[in-house]
C-alpha cells in the first residue's frame, strides 16, 4: 500500500525527534527511553526539516513559467502545522506545494 498525492500535494516524511534533538540521541546512546506524545514532540519545534517522497500532478500550477522548487529525495523545511497526517501513514504527512518554506542545499550561506 502507497499513498499518491493528489492535486497540488507533496507528500514527505518528517524528521523523528529522536534523530534531530541531541538530548534524544544521548538518552539513547545511553539505553534509556523517553516518552514523548506526538503531540509534544510536534510543539518542540516550530519549522521542521522532512524527505520529499512523492509530488502531486499538479504542484505548482498555481506558479506558471516558475520551476518547481523542490523533487523528491530533496529535503525540505515546512511549518510544524502545515499538512495532514494519514490515519495509515503515520510517519508521513500530505502538505500542499506552497507549504515548502524552504530546500536544504549544500553550501554556505555567502553565496546565495
Amino acid at each position: 500500500m502507497r499513498v499518491r498525492p493528489a492535486g497540488p500535494k507533496i507528500l514527505i516524511r518528517p524528521e523523528k525527534l529522536e534523530e534531530v534533538d541531541p538530548i534524544f540521541k544521548r538518552a539513547k546512546a545511553a539505553g534509556i527511553e523517553i516518552e514523548h506524545s506526538s503531540e509534544v514532540k510536534r510543539e518542540r519545534f516550530a519549522v521542521v526539516k522532512a524527505v520529499v517522497m512523492a509530488i502531486g500532478s499538479v504542484a505548482w500550477h498555481d506558479y506558471p513559467g516558475k520551476e518547481p522548487w523542490c523533487k523528491v529525495g530533496d529535503v525540505i523545511y515546512f511549518a510544524k502545522h502545515a499538512g495532514f497526517i494519514p490515519t495509515d501513514f503515520p510517519d508521513y504527512r500530505l502538505i500542499y506545494d506552497d507549504d515548502v518554506l524552504g530546500v536544504v542545499e549544500e553550501g554556505d550561506f555567502e553565496n546565495v
